[in-house]
């Protein structure tokens, strides 16, 4: 990121070891322009950072569970068991079903956003590029975006709100809910995560929705009002684009964007955050014992 031919104005180490971190973190947090004071060259890099980032931390999380595995007791085994299949516990089939899954919901994601740029006026060149940076740092869950204003200017649009939340969820929901889609049997896990995930993105929509109809949100018609305020639902959990002004957002939408954060993803993903499981948990947990009961 310190190379000369690397932005456009010079950047200082401490911005650089900054853009690179947040990169390989796939935190989002900016604090140059990426699309303007990068070169191309510069943005490739912060492209190779982010993807090496999205598969490291999905890659790991799951190596963890593996290596965790044979030191369990027989009762979080057994846990275990029922919840991931004994196919998942082999290193080589991990590692090539979290490569294939990556680079097929990313080629995908980035085909439809080229279809969409091209089509409205980007060059050749520049729609492949946007696309592809586009698809990686939305599933990947990182949040750069190569636009000044993030996506706000397409906050109107329902074609790209739909193919980055779709990216953003992919990225977010972890691989082994893929794998289980593919052989049509969900395991415990993949209920939890795909239930709780959708009560989430739907509760946060309508928090948003109803807290900035007239404030942040005025102006707008019901169509947009909603496609904003579902994609900014998905976004906060695990991404960090925004189609909005969060300098707009009401004390309360702040409150609800903040507790979206904190939950986060799921395991076995591209996303942070405690987890979509443990949350589950720990609500479950709260119940029992509000009940008398042992969880």
């Amino acid at each position: 990121m310190k190379l000369p031919f690397a932005s456009n104005k010079g950047i200082s180490f401490i911005n650089a070891l900054f853009t690179s971190t947040s990169a390989i973190c796939v935190t989002g947090l900016t604090v140059l322009d990426t699309g303007k004071d990068f070169t191309l060259f510069g943005q490739i890099i912060i492209l190779f950072l982010i993807q090496i980032g999205g598969l490291g931390i999905m890659t790991f999380s799951v190596l963890f569970l593996l290596f965790l595995k044979d030191k369990m007791p027989w009762n979080a085994k057994i846990a275990i068991k029922t919840t991931y299949s004994d196919k998942y516990f082999d290193l080589k089939y991990l590692i090539k079903s979290i490569i294939a899954v990556t680079a097929v919901v990313e080629t995908v994601g980035a085909l439809f956003l080229f279809i969409y740029f091209y089509f409205n006026g980007f060059s050749l060149k520049k729609a492949l590029f946007t696309s592809v940076f586009h698809s990686v740092s939305a599933f990947c869950n990182a949040g750069f975006s190569l636009f000044s204003n993030s996506l706000i200017n397409y906050q109107g649009s329902w074609f790209v709100n739909l193919v980055i939340m779709f990216l953003i969820i992919s990225g977010g929901i972890g691989f082994t809910v893929f794998l289980d889609i593919k052989r049509k049997k969900l395991s415990l896990h993949s209920k939890i995560v795909l239930t709780v995930s959708g009560i989430l993105i739907l509760l946060g929509a309508c928090a948003i929705f109803f807290a900035e109809y007239s404030n942040a949100l005025s102006g707008y018609d019901l169509n947009r009002k909603i496609v904003v305020s579902l994609f900014q639902s998905v976004t906060t959990r695990t991404a960090g684009f925004n189609t909005i002004d969060l300098n707009r957002l009401k004390d309360f939408s702040l409150i609800v964007i903040m507790m979206l954060m904190f939950i986060g993803a799921s395991p076995g993903s591209c996303g942070g955050g405690v987890k979509t499981t443990t949350f589950t948990v720990f609500l479950l947990t709260l119940v029992s014992t509000a009940r008398g009961r042992d969880f």
